[in-house]
């Protein structure tokens, strides 16, 4: 288990040297993830800040018309970062807190369970919904009775090919999730509480970009990732 540990303390170097250059993650179609890139990297800072951009596919990916998970699938939130909670052994789907993104879900038309088209000229279309997502202790934040509680949506939507400033500050008892603008100007925070799991409660494994969720991506999405 030290040995464990002490490989995980090197990689955890690597990435940090390497984290100070742009990195562009691109998850192809019929992908989740676009790489391995940042999992099995160790988080040991309770503040987890990066500047990211979204590209313009992130507001345009479209599932379709016969696929009778569309509407499953373009309401599903996607993964953008953060880290696993209370330990180097646990899971993100017992302890974690991630930034969550989907297209603006104003410019899609659903005829249930289907997405049958767009709504032309919408006036969101170069948007993305933003949301906090944690897991604690197991419970599921996407289930209904969690949702308001483990699972947060921002009130302001994020402009594509636009730098934000994302910050992740976790305490013992809760985490609050911070959206700043290029200029490191807050524009909204939401803080989620969790479980006490004592001194490790920052300690965990970075997580990257996810497409789903429910699905795989329909086709490609892009986002550009900088640190602070």
């Amino acid at each position: 288990m030290r040995i464990f540990y002490e490989i995980l303390l090197v990689l955890n170097l690597i990435f940090n040297i390497s984290a100070q250059n742009e990195t562009v993650l691109v998850v192809n179609p019929g992908n989740h993830y676009s790489s391995l890139l940042g999992l099995g990297i160790l988080n040991n800072n309770p503040v987890l800040v990066k500047r990211i951009k979204f590209s313009s596919n992130c507001a345009q990916y479209l599932f379709s018309s016969d696929n009778d998970k569309g509407k499953l699938c373009s309401t599903s939130w996607n993964k953008l970062f953060g880290t696993v909670r209370c330990g180097i052994f646990n899971s993100n789907h017992k302890d974690s807190d991630r930034f969550i993104w989907r297209r603006a879900q104003s410019c899609l038309i659903f005829n249930s369970p289907y997405v049958v088209g767009e709504v032309d000229n919408c006036a969101e279309k170069d948007l993305i919904e933003i949301a906090a997502y944690t897991y604690d202790n197991g419970d599921i934040p996407y289930e209904s009775q969690n949702q308001g509680r483990l699972l947060k949506i921002f009130q302001t939507k994020v402009k594509v090919e636009t730098w934000y400033i994302y910050k992740l500050l976790i305490n013992q008892l809760y985490t609050e999730y911070q959206l700043m603008d290029n200029n490191e100007n807050l524009i909204e925070s939401l803080r989620i509480e969790h479980r006490d799991c004592g001194s490790s409660y920052y300690t965990g494994l970075l997580q990257n970009l996810y497409f789903g969720g429910q699905c795989p991506a329909p086709q490609e999405v892009r986002v550009t990732y900088r640190s602070v």
